[in-house]
Order: C-alpha cells, then structure tokens, then sequence
C-alpha cells in the first residue's frame, strides 16, 4: 500500500456500483420508522433483518436516502468529535464516510439485541447485550474486557452473526486497506491519485474504488475499472455469493468521485478490483498505474 495524498474523508457520496444479486436489499421508502430509532446516544436498529435490509447490496443512492432517513434522529455521529487515534496514524483503515456517520460519536451502534463499539485503532469490535446498556455501556466504548459482559471479535469477522450463535467461518475474511496509484502530476501542484478501499467494521463492510482531484474543477476525470471485470465472493463459505461488474468508466467529472462494488454485513472471501484514471488537464492526457487487489479471485 502506498500513502494517499488526499487527506480527510469522502463525505460526498456520488457514482453507483452495479453488483449483483439484489434479494436482500429492500426500498429505503419501504423501511418504517420504527426500525431505526435513537435513545439519544446512539442509532438503534430494532433487529438484525432490519440492519441487512437496509444496508446489504444497496448501491449508494439508497445509502444516501438512508443518511436522509436518519438524519432527524437525536444523537451525534462519529465524524462529530475527533479521534486521535486516526490522525496519530495507529489506524491501518480510516472510518467509511458511509458508515462512520450511523454510528455515534463514540463509534458505537445498537443493532438488534447487541451493542457494538468499533475500535479502528485496534481492529476489534467490542459487543454488549442491550440488556446491559446502562450498566456497561462505559466498558464497552473503554474495551475493558476485564468485564464479562464485555466480549471482543476483529473487524474481518462477520461479527454480527457470531454473537448471535452462528459458527465461525472456515474460510478467512480479507484484510482491508487502502490500496493506491501513483500519483500522476502535471506540474503547480495539480495532481491526480486513484484508490481502492476495503473497509471492514465488523457488522459492516465496503469496497470502492475513489479519486478526489486536488483542485475541484480544474482537472476532468475518468474512473476506469480494469478488465476482465471486477469480481467478489462474499461470505458464508458454501454461499456462492459472487457479485460482478463490467470493466470500463465508472464516473466521470471534475470533482470527487466514488464508485462503489460492495456494501454488506459479511466480510468478502474473495475480490478482484483494479481501478486507475485518466486525467485532463489543458488538453493534456495523463493516465495513473492500476491499483487494487486480487485474492482468491480466479483471474
């Protein structure tokens, strides 16, 4: 991985991916208020089925609809406040400007009978029952296992089921990180640099592929996805999940751009994503390498 050289986060959300199979998804229109509420410290999804309907292969558009959704409900987000731990560069993955804005301040969601508490700057995720809420709630942000009640899993696990009784995976989940290209320069400080991200949080994940320019209106872009076509098997095992998408332009602009291959509550097993861009600038064309990541993937 080599360091990015655009800092912050995407919180501008634009371009669709096209994935696959789509029966777990439902309308955000369709979602009824009373399935995702707030106490007034964090978002409270009311179940499980709840919390994968409404984030499971949505494309972004509909992510964005639930941003909208939830934007009435009384608790801070996490990009609220600042976490040290990320700026001091402990953390190998920043937070998904997507995900990031459904947990509290204190990177902590409620998603059925469970509490969960991201830890970025460790890759763990920190659960409690709701039942402890009141009780545990500071151990739990603190990730004091010294407390029973207090249990630990790493964000490549599909964390989500395993504290609801499902058996561990045989098959790993894939490492996460921000894979990017060089950086292709034309000189006065006008640059271009394309990523492709895995983020993992243990009841989330995402993968997408991103530029942002350095200066907003000046260079024109192309997003292009590698051949032979971008490719994912998600978990369980023996599911055969495999999500898939057509190489070429995925967006275009003069401003940021985001295409997004994947949003679900299971960690992948397998990926094949390549992205790069093609750069204008005053009638200049240049082009960065690929960038991206290819596991258990058969190409």
């Amino acid at each position: 991985m080599k360091k990015l050289i655009y800092g912050g986060l995407f919180l501008a959300i634009v371009g669709i991916g096209l994935i696959g199979c789509k029966k777990e998804s439902l309308p955000i229109s369709e979602i009824k208020n009373s399935e995702i509420t707030s106490d007034g410290k964090l978002l409270i999804f009311k179940s499980v089925e709840g919390f994968e309907k409404t984030v499971n292969e949505q494309n972004v558009e509909s992510l964005e609809q639930l941003l909208s959704k939830i934007s009435s409900q009384n608790y801070k987000n996490y990009f609220s406040v600042d976490h040290p731990e990320l700026k001091n560069g402990e953390s190998n993955q920043e937070m998904d400007d997507f995900f990031g804005q459904l947990l509290n301040e204190d990177g902590a969601i409620q998603i059925g009978s469970h509490l969960f508490k991201i830890d970025l700057g460790t890759d763990q995720v920190f659960v409690i029952k709701s039942e402890n809420k009141e009780s545990d709630y500071d151990d739990l942000i603190n990730g004091n296992t010294n407390n029973n009640n207090v249990a630990v899993y790493s964000v490549d696990q599909d964390v989500l089921y395993l504290v609801n009784g499902e058996p561990e995976e045989k098959c790993g989940g894939i490492g996460g990180g921000e894979y990017v290209s060089d950086v292709v320069d034309f000189g006065n400080n006008i640059r271009c640099q394309a990523m492709v991200k895995h983020f993992r949080a243990g009841v989330y994940h995402r993968t997408t592929a991103r530029f942002v320019p350095l200066t907003s209106g000046v260079l024109s872009t192309d997003l292009e996805i590698k051949g032979p076509q971008a490719w994912r098997k998600r978990r369980p095992c023996n599911s055969g999940t495999i999500g898939t998408s057509s190489a070429g332009v995925k967006a275009s602009g003069t401003t940021q751009q985001l295409w997004q291959f994947y949003s679900g509550t299971r960690n992948l097993n397998g990926l094949y994503l390549f992205a790069r861009i093609k750069c204008t600038f005053n009638g200049v064309v240049k082009y960065s390498n690929w960038c991206g990541r290819n596991v258990n993937s058969p190409y």
